[in-house]
């Protein structure tokens, strides 16, 4: 996340006191932002972190781009980074591709968005690899580090549209509002008995409980979901409870073993 998508969220924070933040203490709330991140993806490694789909930290594979309309061909999002930050999507971003003008690669005319529709980019023309806001790419109102790969043999309709869910699991994301929201009121200097600040103290704590139930495999009180999974699932740490291929087998096990106590006239562990 970074300040613009804090400003999108639903956040309590007016956007003048966002703004007023900024401009006294200039990279603060962005600081803050990748601490609290930072804290998530280090509570979480233990249980989620050798799961090939999430490849902590969160938010570094582009999402995956779903499609309606007539007949539209495939989109793939990928990365403009190399080295170190290869594959890096900023977590909070929502694409949006619509198509404007029908017609094959190079004729059909695109939009695209990264808030969910809020702000859009274009037109621009179909390529095989359109820059979403890449190096070198100016006047956007986003700055993405994605590209567009469109595919040679298609031809696009003005109904076409594609979307994406955000790279990064919704509930880290809300987390992350909460938690700013509050370290930003304590910078600011609030009157703790105002209802809206008692709000944001408890959305606060109410984040750090779910953090340490999702991180926790023993109790597994909370799960998160994989990347581009909508199931939570629980991907390291054992499972939270007894598990077989038939959900009758523990009972089945459980006959045999008092069948075998019967016949011997004690129990198997006397």
């Amino acid at each position: 996340m970074n300040v613009p998508g804090l400003r999108a969220s639903a956040t309590t924070l007016q956007r003048s006191r966002i703004d007023a933040l900024e401009d006294s203490y200039p990279g603060y709330l962005q600081e803050a932002i990748d601490t609290f991140s930072a804290d998530i993806d280090a509570r979480m490694c233990k249980r989620y972190g050798k799961s090939a789909a999430n490849a902590l930290p969160w938010r570094t594979a582009p999402p995956e781009l779903f499609a309606q309309g007539t007949n539209p061909p495939a989109l793939t999002l990928a990365s403009t980074l190399t080295g170190q930050g290869a594959g890096w999507a900023l977590g909070c971003m929502c694409m949006q591709v619509r198509i404007t003008t029908l017609g094959a690669l190079g004729v059909a005319q695109l939009q695209w968005s990264s808030d969910k529709g809020v702000t859009w980019n274009g037109p621009i023309p179909s390529a095989a690899i359109v820059n979403l806001g890449g190096p070198g790419v100016s006047g956007l109102t986003k700055q993405t580090g994605l590209e567009l790969l469109m595919p040679a043999t298609g031809v696009w309709a003005v109904d076409n549209f594609y979307f994406a869910d955000p790279p990064v699991p919704r509930a880290i994301l809300r987390w992350l509002v909460d938690l700013v929201t509050a370290r930003a009121y304590d910078k600011v200097g609030t009157d703790p008995k105002d209802p809206k600040i008692e709000r944001a103290m408890a959305d606060a704590e109410r984040a750090e409980k779910q953090m340490a139930e999702a991180a926790s495999a023993k109790d597994s009180l909370f799960g998160l979901p994989e990347a581009g999974n909508l199931d939570a699932t629980q991907t390291i740490g054992g499972p939270a409870g007894y598990s077989e291929s038939s959900p009758y087998a523990w009972a089945d096990q459980q006959v045999q073993r008092a069948t075998q106590e019967d016949s011997m006239g004690r129990g198997t562990n006397n």
